[in-house]
């Protein structure tokens, strides 16, 4: 009978395979399902595409098929026939440390990507937009890298924006837009990757809004679902990454900072003041904030400290308030790039400060941008009134996932962020 831990990281390759081109479109495919030794599928929320690595016990068939460059790593992986399906086909890129195992055959990695990367190193975006960037990065997925709608997650921005954009690469044009966007709330929060779902041009509080999966910290635990299926969510090994860091959070801006702008059209220098006052308006993913509460030596609070960080930056903002550039452009007065940049790295300094690798049996369900429930026991003796470490439990938002995948075992690795702590009513 196999042990509980040889279930939950039991799993089924259904297709491993390369397709290679045979000659003016046709093409043949050949199983490496045998010869697999280890593969990686990693997904991060900085990265607009899927990347990973495999490890090839060859014999001498493969090398003679990859020297083109033109070869497609397929494969389908699940737990069982319907559930926990991991399927997609990419792009072969890079061939690495080939060595001989035997003397009658050899081993290297094959690394691969989505085939939209590969794309988005080929062209160019020189187009003008009057749009929200909402709309922009929908048509660059669409137009530039032929993502189908089904395949593509976007939230909704406000204020159309008059942009031109200059001679960038489709990926290096989306997160120009996540950049720059903004929610319903007036938040720049803008994310773009892609995940097992899909490409994502989204908010962190449209992800913020999706349910939670539970993730345990104590042996043996399994979550039954609607269906009466177990989910497997027990981790079997944690390990902080960063925690709260006043003076790197400072340092960052997280709390204020200064503008220092020169304006191309005007020829005017400017200086202004940002703060964090959205933060009290914006989603976040549990109730305690990690505001300092207290001013410093001269009495003035860390929301108050605008020299804390000066950005210095080259626009056209002044010009585009400008009472002759309203009146002949009704747009002008929606772009206001300098702010939204300003509060984007307040945004993200926030949910950066505080984050955990944790260690799961495979599960092809976990994926960057999802929302889970930390359930973390509380490790110290001073205080026995409660079960949970708050600091530790709660929501986090999945910002990294990587597969390991051999033979005999798969597991998953995942790192979570949050910006905000669960408070003792929350346990």
């Amino acid at each position: 009978m196999p042990s509980l831990d040889q279930e939950y990281s039991a799993f089924s390759i259904d297709d491993l395979s390369i397709i290679f081109s045979v000659g003016e479109g046709e093409q043949q495919s050949f199983s490496i399902r045998g010869i697999m030794e280890k593969i990686e599928i990693t997904e991060n929320i900085i990265s607009p595409v899927i990347t990973g690595s495999v490890v090839v016990a060859d014999t001498n068939i493969i090398a003679r098929i990859l020297k083109t460059g033109s070869t497609f790593l397929s494969f389908k992986m699940s737990k069982d026939e319907e559930n926990f399906v991991y399927e997609k086909t990419m792009r072969i890129y890079k061939q690495e440390k080939r060595k001989l195992s035997t003397q009658t055959s050899e081993k290297f990695i094959l690394y691969f990507c989505s085939e939209e990367m590969i794309l988005s190193e080929q062209s160019k975006i020189s187009r003008g937009y009057t749009e929200t960037y909402s709309k922009i990065a929908e048509n660059i997925l669409i137009d530039f890298l032929g993502v189908s709608s089904e395949n593509m997650t976007i939230s909704e921005s406000i204020g159309v924006k008059k942009i031109a954009i200059p001679t960038l690469r489709p990926f290096d044009a989306l997160f120009y837009c996540a950049n720059r966007a903004v929610n319903t709330k007036n938040i720049p929060d803008f994310l773009f990757f892609e995940n097992k779902e899909g490409f994502n041009f989204v908010s962190l509080e449209t992800l913020y809004s999706e349910p939670a999966f539970p993730i345990f910290f104590t042996a043996k635990n399994t979550v039954v679902d609607e269906e009466g299926k177990q989910s497997f969510f027990g981790a079997k090994h944690s390990e902080v990454s960063s925690q709260f860091n006043l003076l790197d959070s400072i340092k960052k801006g997280t709390y204020s900072s200064t503008i220092l702008g020169f304006d191309l059209i005007t020829r005017t220098l400017f200086r202004q003041q940002v703060n964090n006052s959205y933060y009290d308006k914006k989603a976040k993913l549990n109730t305690e904030t990690n505001l300092p509460t207290i001013s410093n030596k001269k009495g003035v609070l860390a929301s108050e400290a605008y020299d804390s960080k000066v950005m210095t930056l080259v626009t056209d903002s002044q010009y585009r308030r400008s009472q002759y550039a309203m009146k002949k452009d009704p747009t002008a007065k929606l772009h206001d790039p300098e702010i939204s940049l300003a509060h984007r790295n307040s945004v993200f300094s926030f949910i950066s400060a505080k984050r955990m690798k944790i260690l799961l049996p495979g599960n092809f369900d976990l994926t960057v941008g999802m929302i889970v429930d930390l359930k973390y026991p509380k490790r110290g003796k001073i205080d026995n009134t409660e079960e949970l470490d708050n600091s530790f439990s709660g929501k986090q938002l999945v910002i990294a996932v990587r597969h390991i995948i051999i033979p005999s075992k798969h597991e998953t690795i995942i790192e979570v962020a949050s910006d905000s702590d669960m408070s003792a009513d929350e346990t």
